[in-house]
């Protein structure tokens, strides 16, 4: 008659005793992905124990076992699964215990992976990492010292945690975003880029708090550019305002309380100020004195050097007034560079036939002035 082995179908991490006898030795088998602890007619814990039994081998082990055989076996395969060991009697005399490889057989390649969802293993052996999966489908990688990562997964509402990067990221070729599929993040601060709607938006938002932040876009040269003829805007919500400071703004602090001629144009700045290539913006704040003995329009003159003057502004100032008022001009080109010169002009209204002789004592003329690059 052959010889019955006697099976034990052990739960992961558990303890299984059955009685058995063995005059000599005994023979177990043990096909799991897991390790075997076993004690004789006492039972096995993991720190009290005969021997110790590999994943995937075979063991001849030194009698005798006179009541009952224990098992407890701890599962290594990262799914919590139970284990399954067969023991057979033998009258033989044995001093050491006898090992050997089961081996099983393996398929080299595959193109899919079954892991059963579950809880968190307990943590391999140095050396070793272990990838789980837990109940929501989330796929884990859980180091010997314990730390336990998730890897990406469109699951976790598309959002990649720092932890899961090395920091800092450097990628060698686009960054995009073609949607809002999943929302946006649920909490933190920090600059975000999104396409909403057909719109791409770069913005600093503080998620904790509903908030806007600061956010500064810097560089040796900050070109912002609207293609096929669309507008560039600045547009400051609520009382915000648009504020330029670079060098490509000029102010010039002019001449004060210069007398208007009779008829003609007032140099206000001298033609030894220089400015680059460009568009500008003039931008004045006037200051006119009327002593004189009727009304008069008076505006401003920007000359270049290369002989193009530009006309701009205009102020009516009643006899014995003083008025004032910023004056915004059109947009004037400086040349490859070209000296430039500011002046004033007083001219009389169009039903006076002429300025010769009048006198304009003591008006003051343009007493600030800024030119604004804008291209």
């Amino acid at each position: 008659m052959p010889i019955q082995g006697l099976k034990y179908t052990i739960a992961a991490g558990g303890e299984q005793h059955q009685s058995f006898q063995a005059t000599g030795s005994f023979t177990a088998y043990n096909p799991n992905d897991g390790y075997a602890l076993i004690a004789l007619d006492r039972t096995a814990t993991t720190l009290d124990y005969d021997h110790k039994l590999p994943s995937q081998s075979g063991g001849h082990f030194p009698g005798p076992v006179n009541s009952y055989l224990s098992i407890r076996y701890v599962d290594q395969s990262g799914g919590g699964l139970p284990g399954q060991v067969i023991v057979y009697p033998s009258p033989q005399t044995l001093q050491i215990p006898q090992f050997w490889s089961i081996g099983r057989a393996i398929q080299t390649q595959a193109t899919t992976l079954d892991i059963i969802e579950g809880t968190q293993p307990p943590v391999p052996a140095t050396g070793t990492c272990r990838m789980w999966a837990d109940v929501n489908g989330l796929i884990h990688h859980i180091h010997s010292d314990g730390t336990d990562t998730i890897l990406p997964d469109k699951l976790q509402n598309g959002c990649i945690l720092s932890y899961m990067l090395a920091l800092p990221v450097d990628v060698a070729g686009f960054i995009r975003s073609s949607g809002t599929t999943g929302g946006a993040p649920l909490s933190g601060a920090g600059i975000e880029l999104l396409n909403n709607a057909g719109t791409a938006t770069l913005q600093g938002f503080n998620r904790s708090s509903s908030a806007y932040m600061p956010t500064q876009v810097v560089g040796s040269t900050v070109t912002i550019s609207s293609q096929s003829g669309g507008r560039v805007i600045l547009s400051p919500n609520g009382t915000g305002s648009v504020v330029i400071t670079n060098q490509d703004r000029y102010t010039f602090a002019l001449n004060s309380n210069v007398g208007i001629p009779t008829s003609g144009w007032s140099t206000m700045l001298a033609a030894s100020s220089t400015v680059p290539d460009g568009i500008y913006l003039v931008m004045a704040q006037v200051t006119i004195q009327n002593n004189g003995s009727q009304a008069w329009n008076c505006g401003l003159l920007v000359q270049e050097s290369n002989g193009n003057n530009w006309a701009f502004g205009n102020i009516l100032v009643p006899v014995g007034a003083q008025s004032s008022c910023a004056m915004i001009g059109y947009s004037v080109y400086i040349g490859s560079p070209q000296t430039m010169q500011i002046q004033t002009y007083c001219q009389a209204p169009a039903n006076v036939l002429s300025m010769i002789g009048v006198n304009f004592p003591g008006a003051s003329g343009v007493t600030k002035i800024s030119l604004l690059r804008i291209a």
